[in-house]
């Protein structure tokens, strides 16, 4: 299930998650040199083919580990091998309109009794 993707196209930037240390029952474990990228960003290899998403930083609080779930559970052939993260785009909150704040009642009925 390896993907190939042209990110020349896309002008994306790929941020380094170092190399593959193990893999252990179908998750690859990393040690980046970058700060935490986030959760279920991409996971791509040297030549652009897509191996997993990442999962959840453990360790030290200072240089953690990082926790690739692979699509595919055989990839013995990574291990050694430097890895890229697509960090996914941040949701953005849509922002309320001034009608809809809590707390603020509809006063129609005042209004009309006036």
């Amino acid at each position: 299930m390896s993907e190939r993707h042209s990110f020349k196209l896309k002008k994306v930037k790929l941020r380094p998650l170092g190399k593959i240390l193990h893999i252990v029952d179908g998750e690859a474990i990393t040690h980046p040199d970058t700060h935490f990228i986030g959760k279920n960003a991409k996971v791509f290899t040297e030549n652009d083919t897509e191996i997993g998403v990442l999962g959840d930083p453990f360790g030290g609080v200072d240089k953690p580990y990082q926790l690739v779930k692979l699509h595919n559970v055989d990839q013995v052939d990574i291990i050694g091998k430097n890895v890229f993260a697509y960090p996914r785009r941040p949701v953005r909150k849509r922002r309320r309109s001034r009608y809809q704040k809590r707390g603020k009642k509809n006063n129609s009925k005042a209004r009309i009794a006036k």
